[in-house]
């Protein structure tokens, strides 16, 4: 199955469409690759998953997406995919449903080669507006290293508000 399928939770911009990936999905992305670009006819030559997301995501993401009754939404990588080239730009995670307090937190990151051009900006608003959309969501949150000035602007850019510092992170805070 390709992510070009009816995918009722697919987010579109005017760039962009992000995608949630599903367990099986998500397990050949890890394995492979060429083989998840092939399958999907997607282009992913500049997209590359980090030790630390790797680690995540055999940990936390995939077990998650086994549970049944799991908000699966909260629990997997998005892909953010350029329309025009069918090129994956970048991901972004939630870490889990949201919270007592209706919150959510969100990671993300962007390929060398797209950062600067917008596209972080693009699928952050419509994630916000997609966030929106649900009645369990009060805020999102975002922890930003505090010398990753790239980051923060973009957070700013996006109407989140600096809600706590340290000397090492940036909460970053909006409400959908």
């Amino acid at each position: 199955m390709s992510l070009l399928r009816n995918c009722t939770h697919k987010i579109h911009t005017i760039r962009m469409y992000i995608y949630p990936l599903l367990k099986d999905e998500l397990a050949l992305l890890l394995a492979s690759y060429k083989d998840f670009a092939t399958v999907n006819n997607l282009n992913c030559d500049e997209f590359k998953i980090d030790e630390e997301t790797t680690k995540a995501i055999k940990e936390d993401l995939i077990p998650k997406l086994e549970v049944a009754n799991y908000n699966w939404c909260f629990s997997t990588m998005w892909l953010m995919v350029e329309k025009q080239s069918k090129t994956i730009v970048g991901s972004f995670c939630f870490y889990g449903e949201p919270n007592e307090n209706m919150e959510v937190e969100i990671g993300y990151g962007v390929s060398p080669k797209f950062q600067n051009h917008g596209y972080m900006s693009e699928a952050l608003n419509a994630i916000v507006e997609w966030c929106r959309s649900s009645n369990n969501i009060k805020y999102i949150l975002a922890h930003c290293n505090i010398d990753n000035l790239d980051s923060n602007r973009i957070l700013e850019k996006c109407n989140f508000t600096l809600a706590e510092q340290n000397t090492e992170l940036n909460l970053w805070k909006i409400t959908p």
